[in-house]
């Protein structure tokens, strides 16, 4: 019998390099990829109204509550968790907002911030369940949503409005500024919010450093609640 070695040759360690690249370039930059080839073929197949400034402010626009959903879930989705509330979140905080609006005549500021604070009280909750009790993410914020469901229909009594919603609050969606939705800076605003809180803080290297290797994090003294995150800052501050 006669064993088969391989040999070396520059041109096949070239094509391996190569692939290996396109590979890498790929795993990182695929979504980009992908975003860039969808405009492209959407442009040619409609140059005359896909690649327009009129079609670019409607997407941004209707992409705008989207990405703000998104952005938050994200910070979760660092730390390797899920959050199956968050449509339920949102439809909490809209509803009370619209609802105590409409129903109780309370001022669209003080509905407002209403709605944040139910949000931001139902995120608490949940973080509660998950980083302090140790709850399993997917099955504590899947009961999370169902729970915020039926708090919203409290509020709503499952009805749909349409009249009643004061002016200024539809005005914060509805207006513009500098030729582009409010949606969309307030997207931005977030999005800029995000990227210092995760990549200029020292929590938000925590939040990476737990969602990378949560055993090396806790073996680091690095814990994935909230509370333990902030003191771990203070005390480094001190």
């Amino acid at each position: 019998m006669t064993k088969q070695s391989s040999t070396y040759t520059p041109a096949g360690e070239a094509r391996r390099s190569a692939s290996g690249l396109l590979l890498q370039i790929l795993s990182r930059y695929g979504v980009i990829v992908a975003f860039a080839l969808m405009i492209l073929v959407f442009s040619l197949a409609r140059p005359d109204t896909f690649p327009t400034v009129t079609n670019l402010k409607s997407i941004l626009t209707f992409a705008a509550p989207q990405m703000i959903v998104a952005l938050g879930l994200t910070v979760v989705l660092v730390m390797q968790d899920f959050d199956l509330s968050i449509g339920s979140m949102v439809g909490l905080a809209d509803g009370a907002a619209v609802a105590t609006m409409v129903y109780h005549g309370v001022s669209w500021p003080l509905a407002l911030a209403l709605g944040l604070g139910l949000g931001v009280g139902a995120g608490l909750v949940s973080g509660f369940l998950v980083a302090i009790l140790r709850g399993n993410s997917f099955i504590m914020t899947l009961a999370m949503a169902t729970i915020l469901t039926g708090v919203e229909y409290v509020f709503t009594d499952q009805a749909t409005v349409f009249q009643g919603v004061a002016q200024g609050y539809v005005n914060i969606g509805a207006n513009s500024t500098l030729g582009f939705s409010n949606q969309v800076w307030i997207a931005l605003g977030v999005a800029l919010s995000l990227w210092v809180l995760l990549d200029t803080t020292e929590s938000g290297r925590y939040m990476y450093a737990i969602g990378g290797n949560p055993e090396a994090a806790r073996l680091s003294g690095i814990t994935p609640a909230a509370i333990s995150l902030l003191l771990v800052h203070l005390k480094r501050r001190a």
